[in-house]
């Protein structure tokens, strides 16, 4: 359910449409940075910024994990 919103931008099964980057088989890990960077500003972004500010550091933990389990 939270996954749903990323799927608009980033494509079926989150694998990057254009000039949007493939979330799909990356790892948790860097995910995880990479969402909290966005969140906190330090990683900057049009849009997703405004994206992960909805999300508690616990749900981006869970997306994170469920992206790098998508192939």
């Amino acid at each position: 359910m939270l996954a749903s919103t990323c799927v608009t931008c980033h494509g079926p099964g989150a694998s990057g449409m254009g000039a949007v980057p493939s979330l799909a088989g990356q790892e948790k890990a860097y995910l995880q940075e990479a969402m909290m960077e966005q969140r906190t500003g330090k990683r900057e972004t049009t849009v997703m910024r405004k994206y992960m500010l909805g999300f508690t550091p616990e749900e981006i933990g869970q997306l994170a994990e469920h992206f790098s389990k998508r192939k």
